[in-house]
């Protein structure tokens, strides 16, 4: 046994297989490995269409989406006919692109009079779905002949009683959404009904609900003009790709990867307003990262709902001067930074009233705040304990909660749909993803529900083989840790979730070590250097000591700091030797 070797069995470390020379080609290892591991690869061609796009189209297989052409002819029909159209959005940041994505289309892809298109954005604190709000807002509409069809937009798949009211004022319904529904569930009342989880749909499931509605703008195109321009659509790429980020979608689907990759290659142009006010407003660098796009725009746009304010991040994504758009965006900032602090709060408030021996498998808690902070505690707490999580928002009488799985494989909606099976008066509504979701309940119900979610989670977990070894990409010498090797593991990428960055494995010897405060600072030898906060150093740190030799596996990448790119790693662990 290699020393090597013998290291990753003493550290539960997984040595990863080297993809296989007839797949690799003439592809560095290394480069070739990172795809290899992360998804299924079978052939060298299928290995160059993961690294370049080759003949990439943003319809591809657009004919597999079930009904995609028939929401297309509904649509034409409309616009013949110069019918009043209503977009229905969803409130999230998905939901926002969603409904600007149909919009702009309309206006300007497709020349309809502004005049006929308008759109609601449903509210925090109305329920998930076609909510009361939106059906309340279009029958208004309807009063004044102001409304013929309604596009839904990032949700409605599971909202057939609101469809059933508003076909009988005869106002036709076209239902784009991208969240789980079972075949019992479809809204029978819907004209067309677009959704990648219909059973009898072969198009790729997990996609955003904006790239579902892009993919109807596409198609609606395509039946106008015989051919796509994919000039015209190039703006509305850039929103998908903001939409992939923020509602995490796998980057292990190449369709979700090749949208990102061609979305923040626009966005690095800053040619549209609302991006260019975003470089300005947020400090972004002249490229964009996937981490620019989930850490800063997106909770950007997401603090609109949050923060009750559900048209501001329309009204930013759509802004036509950049003074104007500026404004919108400095007033989202502000709100962000209303809502850290509440959320600080919030958080600190309910820690104290976790049970974790009458509850062992799963957290669930009850915010009382004006700003709708709750997924964000949700997906904190749950990364805490490393369980399931559910927040609730006090509305009075019913709590409207947020749920983040926590575990990988675990499936929220499986456990939703338990907790429906065993008693129905539980659950108000719920619906989503099997990773993050919502669902509402009446505050009198909340015991129950802890109990069932429970019980529920603890089922869910055992079905999990959880495998807490390390899995190795690929392993380094220390004279290869450089800036040629980071630009390596960047061209596999973009990286995100179901695609992460590799771990990387290197014995290297200690230079010196840096502690102040809360900082660590690691150099080695080599003349790399990681830096760290103490909490978030999950590896013993105390007993090193300069000199000493070290397995360290670690992610490595690029940043820019004042202009210079710099090699940036993050040790996952360490060991000395």
């Amino acid at each position: 046994m290699s020393n090597i070797e013998e290291l990753s069995s003493r550290y539960n470390y997984k040595l990863l297989e080297h993809a296989p020379p007839n797949i690799r080609g003439d592809i560095d290892q290394i480069l070739a490995d990172i795809i290899y591991h992360k998804v299924k690869i079978d052939s060298y061609e299928e290995l160059t269409r993961w690294l370049d796009m080759q003949d990439y189209h943003i319809d591809e297989n657009i004919d597999s989406l079930k009904d995609i052409y028939l929401g297309a002819k509904l649509l034409i029909k409309h616009m013949n006919k110069g019918s009043n159209i209503i977009i229905a959005g969803d409130r999230d940041c998905d939901g926002i692109t969603a409904t600007y994505t149909i919009y702009y289309s309309l206006l300007n892809i497709f020349n309809y009079p502004r005049n006929k298109v308008r759109y609601i954005i449903n509210r925090r604190k109305s329920e998930n779905g076609i909510s009361k709000y939106i059906v309340d807002t279009i029958l208004g509409f309807k009063q004044d002949n102001l409304v013929d069809l309604v596009i839904t937009v990032d949700h409605g798949s599971r909202d057939e009683l609101a469809y059933q009211i508003l076909k009988k004022h005869n106002i036709d319904i076209l239902v784009t959404d991208h969240h789980t529904v079972v075949e019992d569930d479809y809204p029978t009342s819907a004209d067309v009904f677009i959704n990648p989880h219909r059973k009898d749909s072969t198009y790729p499931r997990t996609i955003s609900g904006c790239q579902v509605a892009l993919l109807l703008m596409l198609a609606t195109y395509k039946s106008m003009y015989g051919k796509l321009d994919d000039d015209k659509f190039i703006k509305l790429v850039s929103i998908s790709a903001l939409s992939i980020i923020s509602d995490v979608m796998p980057l292990n689907n190449l369709y979700n990867r090749n949208m990102l990759k061609l979305g923040i290659n626009n966005i690095s142009k800053y040619v549209d307003t609302f991006w260019r006010s975003i470089k300005s407003a947020l400090l972004i660098p002249a490229t964009v990262s996937v981490d620019d796009l989930s850490y800063k725009v997106a909770p950007l746009i997401n603090t609109a709902n949050r923060t009750h304010h559900e048209d501001l991040g329309m009204l930013a994504i759509g802004a036509e001067g950049l003074d104007t758009s500026m404004g919108y965006i400095v007033e989202l900032d502000d709100l962000s930074n209303k809502r850290r602090a509440v959320t600080f709060t919030a958080q600190a408030n309910v820690v104290k009233d976790i049970d974790i021996t009458k509850y062992p498998y799963s957290i669930v808690t009850v915010i009382d705040t004006d700003y709708a902070v709750n997924g964000i505690i949700a997906a904190r707490l749950g990364e805490s304990y490393n369980l399931p999580s559910v927040c609730f928002l006090d509305e009075g009488d019913i709590l409207n909660g947020s749920a983040r799985a926590i575990l990988p494989k675990l499936s929220l909606m499986a456990i939703l749909d338990r907790i429906a099976k065993e008693d129905d008066t539980i659950l108000l509504k719920y619906g989503g993803h099997a990773s993050a979701c919502g669902c509402s309940i009446l505050k009198s119900n909340l015991d129950k529900f802890k109990a069932l979610f429970d019980k529920y989670s603890k089922i869910e977990i055992d079905k999990l083989s959880i495998d807490k070894s390390i899995a190795i990409d690929a392993i380094v010498d220390s004279r290869d840790i450089n800036l040629v090797l980071a630009y390596l593991i960047e061209r596999a990428g973009p990286y995100g979730k179901d695609f992460d960055k590799p771990n990387l494995l290197s014995i290297l010897t200690i230079d010196r070590i840096v502690l102040k405060n809360t900082y660590l600072g690691i150099y080695f030898t080599n003349g790399i250097r990681c830096d760290n906060y103490l909490d978030s150093v999950s590896w013993q740190y105390n007993n090193l000591q300069p000199k000493d030799m070290v397995v360290v596996v670690y992610n490595l990448s690029l940043v820019n700091k004042k202009g210079m790119i710099l090699l940036d790693m993050s040790i996952l662990d360490l060991h000395k030797i």
